[in-house]
């Protein structure tokens, strides 16, 4: 099993036949509205290319749900990603 940090909270599990990500945040819409939350770790721009099966968002802040991350995501997949969310 590899475990990839994608930065923040994320992360992405991949044990060569099912990738599942948690909690991805590309993106620095939290900084670009609260400056002292700026990003301070760089996003790898191929995170957007990692084909997961299936995404867990684990709560509703903006930094764990992003909808613009979520969107490349899905714009970018090939197939079908399920996705698991709590309240």
């Amino acid at each position: 099993m590899q475990v990839t940090w994608l930065t923040q909270a994320g992360l992405l599990f991949d044990n060569g036949e099912i990738k599942i990500m948690v909690d991805p945040y590309f993106t620095d819409t939290v900084g670009d509205r609260c400056p002292e939350k700026k990003r301070r770790v760089e996003m790898d721009e191929s995170f957007y290319d990692a084909k997961p099966d299936v995404i867990i968002i684990t709560h509703a802040h903006e930094d764990h749900m992003n909808i613009e991350t979520l969107s490349e995501l899905f714009r970018r997949a090939e197939k079908t990603i399920t996705v698991l969310c709590s309240e």
